[in-house]
């Protein structure tokens, strides 16, 4: 079987299809989601398989461009399959291995794949120095482990009363109060909720995404109806937003900001359960809150009791071993402000 990189939109649907309806789907790697997610230093190409006319393996290859001339490559959930396609596999991890290297990487990180994936990996990368741990860390963590609650044979009353306890006050009391939750796509409410999340990221020192970008993400996505901007007020007043997308096999919490003063503890708790049950009518089988986090927000995701989904796996293809020693050591002793600085630079233009 022949591998294709993807450059029209018709194989790019048929990507969207095997990625919607294969257990190891993310929203992360749609390629409309990918096309918000292009960065100057960032680029993102999908590689698939085709048989009778749909897609049938594929996945999409990252390569982060570092000072220096250096690069490094990913390849994060995958590659994905169905059965018939296991005999070709070896193909598609060759053409990616070719293409890191066509692109200059000093290493191929596959990451967050099926536990079966593996053995695969290995055998088609024998000839290689390879590692099983991850030497790149900047993006796609929330794929590695996230929390997800379980929506199979729940109704919202059952699901209410799935949480935790201090949950489902929280829940009852913005009910009680008259807080309202909708579902908004208009320019004023995307741009509110931006700036409701700058504020927090910039209070947390994490880097969130410019708001023409969120703008644009979260019209498209309500356009194909596979987004929503669920956004919570009380007295008219903005108290907490949700961005939520629904992709067929799952959903995943994107982004999401409170205001406590406004929300008063309960808006954020309340536009949450919003958003689950709208996976439910779509009868969507789980709910991701994407990564675990910490502190505060952990404790915030464990109050809807979900379940910790781990695809901590991975295969790293060292193609320059020197300088694949060198990032590890800077990446290894690099605290949090410094990746966060890096990650801005990769999305910026500057020199």
């Amino acid at each position: 079987m022949e591998v294709t990189w993807v450059q029209t939109a018709e194989r790019a649907a048929l990507w969207d299809r095997l990625l919607t309806s294969h257990p190891a789907g993310t929203a992360y790697l749609l390629s409309w989601y990918l096309e918000h997610q292009r960065f100057p230093r960032v680029s993102a190409d999908i590689a698939i398989i085709e048989q009778d006319g749909r897609a049938v393996a594929g996945a999409v290859l990252y390569t982060y461009k570092l000072p220096g001339g250096q690069s490094v490559c990913q390849v994060p959930c995958g590659p994905i399959a169905l059965p018939e396609a296991e005999g070709a596999l070896g193909e598609l991890v060759r053409a990616l291995v070719d293409r890191a290297r066509e692109n200059g990487a000093m290493l191929l990180q596959f990451e967050a794949f099926e536990a079966e994936m593996r053995d695969v990996l290995r055998d088609g990368l024998k000839d290689f120095r390879l590692r099983d741990d991850a030497v790149w860390k900047l993006y796609h963590p929330t794929l590695w482990r996230d929390l997800r609650v379980d929506l199979r044979d729940k109704t919202p009353e059952t699901l209410l009363m799935s949480f935790r306890q201090t949950t489902r006050q929280c829940v009852r009391k913005g009910l009680k109060v008259g807080a309202t939750v909708e579902e908004a796509s208009d320019e004023t409410a995307i741009d509110a909720a931006h700036a409701m999340w700058s504020k927090s990221a910039d209070e947390r020192g994490y880097t969130p995404r410019s708001r023409e970008v969120f703008r644009a993400l979260v019209k498209d996505s309500t356009e194909r109806g596979m987004g929503s901007l669920f956004v919570c007020r009380t007295d008219g007043q903005l108290a907490a937003f949700a961005y939520t997308i629904f992709y067929g096999c799952g959903s995943v919490y994107i982004a999401g900001a409170y205001d406590a003063e406004i929300g008063r503890g309960y808006a954020q708790h309340l536009v949450q359960y919003n958003a689950m049950c709208r996976a439910l009518e779509r009868k969507i089988p789980y709910y991701s809150l994407a990564a675990p986090g910490s502190a505060g927000l952990r404790t915030f995701k464990q109050g809807f009791r979900p379940v910790l989904f781990d695809n901590w796996r991975f295969v790293t293809v060292v193609l320059a071993p020197m300088r694949v020693w060198l990032i590890k050591g800077i990446i290894g002793r690099a605290k949090v402000p410094w990746m966060h600085k890096l990650k801005k630079w990769a999305a910026s233009g500057e020199k």
